[in-house]
């Protein structure tokens, strides 16, 4: 399934017919809706079928995940050998990456070396937005991208980023199995009509950091000049807890902080620790205002036409690389990022009362629900699950 990569230029002139010969809508994004239940008129929760990707999160392990992929694999004749052409912006080694890098390691050793994949990294196929029509046209079989270019699909995907809706990793694991959040994804597959996602992973969860004092109630949001990412639910969510949301470039963030643009920002540990903003912001307040989630997908067309059992071991690997990733993998991560952070100065504090967030956002919820059957089930789900 080896394809040959076009060029630069051709993947950005090819990008705009992408978003409209295969499913999706070139003027809408997350920001200003793509397809939703409400678009179509299905507000039903289905499961996800063969292959899931969902799990029992009240009884499953590492080692039930292990022993499941063990056992797909000691059934399977791996009589085919597969090359699987697969891409993210990322770069290679970094600690999201551990998630489809181990899972192409172990893919490859439960199936004999029969299942290989041919590697692009450290954005040499192009950034998440270049990766995606080119496994959606088959010029790449798999990827790897954040929440953002699929958005354009399907604006129900944007309710995993609800402000202080997920608020923690456990939580987060959870909600990616309930019948709700799979029911959402069966959806963009649906709106794209040529991709199969199959695996769901975090950058961070974001947190508060303020160059004036620590954030500890919702009174210290007022009139807080916020950087926020340019998402409307992000942006809508800082509003409504009292604070000033500023957009500015991801660059251009420390510059931003540094020049007294904004007086704050919403972060995680690891762009907080990785990128020194520690020499200029030394209150850092933990709340848990929203994952960035990322996705793995497939070209639907090469996961469906994969020879017997191929596609059921990879999907079964990534349920057992997911649940390491999300329960452990992130979460030591972000302890080393604050160990960091403490090293250099930075007071850490846990924001009181949190509820009193959700409580301000609850417009908002229901301003999103009332949009979508889908984005309606996912929140009241979330919500009964904390």
């Amino acid at each position: 399934m080896k394809k040959k990569l076009v060029s630069a230029l051709l993947i950005s002139a090819m990008a705009v017919g992408m978003l409209a010969g295969c499913g999706g809508k070139d003027e809408n994004t997350a920001s200003n809706g793509g397809t939703t239940a409400a678009d179509t008129g299905s507000a039903d929760v289905e499961e996800s079928g063969d292959n899931s990707r969902s799990v029992d999160y009240d009884s499953v392990s590492a080692e039930s995940l292990k022993e499941e992929a063990q056992k797909i694999a000691d059934s399977t004749e791996f009589s085919e050998a597969v090359e699987i052409e697969f891409a993210s912006a990322g770069k290679k080694g970094a600690t999201d990456a551990s998630i489809f890098e181990k899972w192409m390691e172990e893919v490859t050793k439960l199936s004999g070396g029969k299942i290989t994949f041919n590697y692009y990294s450290d954005g040499s196929v192009g950034t998440d937005s270049d990766i995606l029509p080119q496994v959606m046209d088959g010029t790449l079989d798999a990827g790897a991208c954040g929440i953002g270019p699929l958005s354009q699909y399907s604006a129900d995907l944007a309710n995993f980023q609800m402000p202080f809706l997920i608020t923690d990793y456990e939580l987060e694991y959870k909600a990616c199995q309930t019948p709700e959040w799979q029911a959402i994804l069966n959806a963009a597959e649906e709106a794209t009509g040529c991709l199969k996602i199959v695996g769901q992973y975090d950058v961070g969860l974001r947190h508060f950091a303020s160059t004036k004092g620590p954030i500890e109630t919702i009174d210290d949001m007022k009139g807080l000049k916020i950087r926020t990412a340019s998402t409307d639910i992000l942006q809508e969510g800082m509003a409504a807890v009292g604070a000033n949301p500023i957009t500015t470039a991801y660059n251009e963030i420390y510059t931003s902080l540094q020049n007294k643009v904004v007086d704050a920002e919403e972060v995680n540990y690891a762009t907080f620790a990785g990128q020194s903003h520690y020499e200029i912001i030394k209150n850092f307040s933990e709340i848990g205002m929203y994952p960035y989630t990322c996705f793995i997908y497939f070209n639907s067309s090469v996961y469906d036409n994969l020879p017997d059992g191929y596609a059921d071991l990879m999907q079964a690997v990534m349920n057992e690389q997911e649940y390491i990733y999300l329960t452990e993998t992130i979460v030591k991560a972000d302890e080393e990022s604050k160990q960091k952070c403490i090293d250099n100065g930075v007071a850490i504090n846990e924001v009181q009362d949190p509820e009193d967030f959700e409580a301000a956002c609850a417009g908002l919820y229901d301003e999103y629900a009332a949009k979508s059957g889908l984005a309606k089930a996912f929140i009241e789900k979330v919500q009964s699950m904390k």
